[in-house]
């Protein structure tokens, strides 16, 4: 949801809220999100003026503010192994990476795993394959990049738009 965490019943068309976060501020949203591989959902926040966060929710629901300082919240992933996991706060031009704890979920030693050169686009949503290759799609950018784990860059395939959201409005003809 905009403002928290919520589960939809579709049968009784209803929402529960689980975590309402009723002090953010007005612009204030929630981005980009995706669950890890021992079921905890991450999500994280954008808006134009104040403070955002990256959230766990764990399973039993608890919900833990993950990183501070956040600009807008965007791609996040997981190694293969479930040790390393990818983050992306998309104004730095940057991904970095964490250890990952998959036990805890905890993070730590954040560090530079690519950076995005500028007037390349930005980095938005991402996703780590089978291979541990990590794939980046670039807002104005015209492109989804894919970096091998080593961070070095692998290959890049264009796009017939700028931002990944149009991609709905794109017909593939084979």
């Amino acid at each position: 949801m905009k403002d928290g965490f919520a589960f939809f019943d579709w049968s009784r068309k209803q929402l529960e809220y689980i975590h309402r976060l009723e002090h953010l501020p007005e612009d204030a949203r929630f981005n980009d999100g995706k669950v890890d591989p021992q079921g905890r959902f991450w999500a994280g926040t954008m808006s134009g003026w104040a403070e955002n966060h990256l959230y766990c929710l764990d399973p039993d629901h608890s919900l833990h503010i993950m990183l501070d300082e956040v600009r807008i919240s965007n791609g996040i992933g997981w190694s293969p192994d479930s040790k390393v996991m990818y983050y992306t706060d998309t104004p730095t031009l940057r991904i970095d990476r964490f250890n990952f704890d998959p036990e805890s979920g905890e993070i730590s030693n954040r560090r530079l795993f690519a950076q995005i050169p500028e007037g390349d686009g930005h980095p938005d949503g991402l996703t780590v394959d089978s291979e541990g290759c990590v794939w980046i799609a670039l807002w104005d950018g015209w492109k989804v990049v894919k970096f091998a784990p080593d961070c070095r860059p692998y290959s890049f395939v264009r796009m017939p738009f700028s931002t990944a959201y149009k991609a709905a409005w794109v017909r593939f003809d084979s």
